[in-house]
């Protein structure tokens, strides 16, 4: 058989033979495409742009932090930040919570069967991060990009919204850094030094009120010069006692010095054991006592204001050893209504099968052709030989 050679002139010849048939294939095809891009349910996809920034460590203050222990440790790339972040993001803890919150079970229609919501969990957990949930991490820019993807263009931003709020909150609140430790630790005993001070100042105040003290060492000095003045004029009368005993015993003078004497000494044991004419007059007895008990709570509350004194510097050092320390993120984009579907793309739907069923329609005839001209006896033999 004698072998023929195609060239481009034979082929449009052949593919202009067959327009009809190539035209209402394509044509054929390109409807179903543009049709499907009609019916086909639209998908909405909401995305934010961060860029993970790694802590720098304590700077100027290192030294300082160094030499009360609060010295900062090893940082972290950027890179390594973002693979931590998007490990955090894709989690089936977060991703659970999500789940839940956003009611993705109903929206994906998975039924709980024999109320085993774990089951129905999974399975959400596998369509979402297959369907939904991307994130991309870029070598070069270390740029973390996240992107939800639903039906519901508000609900993509919700959803992303949400993550986002996570990864900061986690940024945030992050149990890792020493920083924060050490902050946690040194407020949790500021905090008991101060109660402690308060309940102290609280007890002085109730004693205080008690037995009405105002001053302790002005009202003892009172109360002592108030004795003792009442002591000198007992002396005083003792001795106009002994002259009139001599001399004038029984007389209207002398008995007037014995009662007036009786007087001073129930005088004194008043500023001994109670108060006298004024509540603030404190008992002679009690002055000892109140003056201790005083001091005593005094110079305990000395003591934790000293203590104090020495925690609130750590304090404020491990305060900035936490921001020092603090993964940073920086927020390039922010989640958005999306102002155009991810999906169906009908453009390039349409396009592309377009395209692609017209060169299968061409290449049909082409193929179609030339077996009917050049291999049709080999064909005919091979029928021939498969059903003989």
């Amino acid at each position: 058989m004698e072998k023929q050679n195609f060239n481009v002139l034979d082929v449009i010849i052949i593919l202009l033979k067959r327009k009809t048939f190539i035209m209402v294939f394509t044509l054929i095809f390109s409807l179903i495409a543009v049709c499907y891009s009609l019916l086909a349910t639209e998908y909405w996809t909401s995305k934010f742009l961060v860029l993970p920034l790694a802590s720098q460590g304590l700077g100027s203050i290192g030294s300082l932090a160094e030499s009360i222990g609060l010295a900062a440790g090893a940082t972290t790339t950027p890179k390594q930040l973002g693979i931590k972040y998007s490990a955090l993001l894709k989690s089936k803890t977060i991703t659970h919570i999500t789940i839940d919150k956003f009611d993705l079970i109903n929206y994906y229609k998975v039924k709980i069967k024999d109320g085993d919501k774990d089951k129905a969990l999974e399975t959400v957990y596998k369509v979402f991060h297959n369907d939904m949930f991307d994130i991309k991490l870029s070598d070069e820019t270390y740029f973390m990009s996240v992107a939800v993807t639903t039906k519901n263009k508000q609900f993509s931003k919700e959803i992303a919204e949400y993550y986002l709020e996570t990864l900061l909150d986690y940024v945030k609140n992050n149990k890792n850094n020493t920083g924060r430790q050490k902050r946690e630790l040194f407020e949790t005993r500021v905090d008991q030094v101060m109660s402690e001070i308060e309940g102290l100042v609280a007890i002085i105040g109730e004693y205080q009120k008690e037995n009405n003290i105002i001053d302790i060492e002005n009202q003892a000095k009172a109360a002592i010069e108030g004795y003792y003045k009442v002591l000198v004029d007992l002396v005083e009368l003792d001795v106009e006692l002994i002259y009139t005993e001599k001399f004038l015993q029984n007389s209207p003078k002398h008995i007037s010095l014995k009662e007036k004497k009786d007087s001073f000494l129930e005088a004194l044991q008043k500023l001994e054991k109670e108060s006298g004419e004024t509540p603030y007059l404190l008992p002679l007895n009690n002055i000892t006592d109140s003056y201790l008990t005083i001091q005593d709570i005094k110079m305990r509350i000395e003591v934790l204001e000293k203590v104090l004194m020495t925690i609130y510097p750590q304090l404020e050092l491990a305060r900035i050893e936490e921001i020092d320390n603090m993964d940073q993120i920086e927020i390039i984009d922010y989640p958005n209504i999306p102002g155009k579907r991810s999906h169906p793309k009908r453009a390039l739907i349409c396009v592309l099968t377009f395209f692609v069923s017209l060169l299968f329609a061409s290449g049909s005839v082409l193929v179609y052709d030339h077996l009917n001209t050049t291999e049709s006896d080999k064909i005919k033999e091979i029928w021939k030989n498969l059903f003989r």
